[in-house]
């Protein structure tokens, strides 16, 4: 009698890669966010370069920390303290900044697509040459914020304070501007093309018109 052989069920490495990899990710991030944050605690400040992909930093008090160019994309930041903290050059798409105190930040070229910030407070943040495509602001204070030269193609700005905020050469195509503060913000040579601008304060105090 002939016998059929029996293949060996699938071993755990068919399951899918890409969650492993993903809680891999996150395990990895979370790890260094501990370390970052108890290093912090005992006087470090310098973290440049860190990889902190997936890191939970909510509620973090990290005033003055140094990111520079560090890699926290899809971390969680939501209410974290980074007041005059060092981000520029550093990698936050798909971050949660929600509720944020970047008051004095310097996020000079840093990518910012996709990421969450509503109602984040970034007055006088440096956010020259930012890569803030399709970030989501709603509410967010950015008085007096440097925002030169950045993209922000599609971006969600909808009731944000940009008071005094300077805006020259920045990409604001099909951005959404309903309600926003531009009460005294610079717009020379900003592409406003498709933006909607419904009841938006402009630079003079006038509010636009649909």
């Amino acid at each position: 009698m002939t016998q059929t052989a029996t293949l060996p069920a699938p071993a755990e490495a068919s399951a899918n890669p890409a969650s492993a990899l993903t809680l891999e990710v996150l395990i990895e991030g979370n790890q260094a966010a501990e370390t970052v944050l108890a290093q912090f605690a005992a006087g470090k400040r310098d973290f440049p370069l860190m990889n902190l992909q997936r890191a939970d930093l909510m509620l973090a008090p990290l005033s003055r920390i140094n990111l520079f160019s560090a890699d926290l994309s899809f971390a969680n930041l939501k209410g974290a303290i980074l007041r005059d903290a060092n981000l520029a050059w550093a990698k936050l798409y798909a971050a949660n900044l929600v509720g944020a105190d970047l008051i004095g930040a310097n996020l000079k070229r840093s990518w910012l697509s996709k990421a969450r910030m509503n109602g984040a407070v970034l007055v006088n943040a440096n956010l020259e040459h930012a890569n803030m495509s399709d970030v989501s602001l709603t509410g967010a204070i950015l008085a007096g914020a440097n925002l030169s030269q950045s993209r922000l193609r599609g971006a969600n700005l909808a009731g944000a304070n940009l008071q005094n905020a300077d805006l020259t050469g920045a990409n604001l195509r099909n951005a959404d501007l309903r309600g926003a503060n531009l009460r005294g913000a610079i717009l020379t040579e900003a592409d406003l093309q498709g933006a909607n601008l419904t009841r938006t304060i402009l630079p003079d105090g006038l509010r636009f018109q649909s």
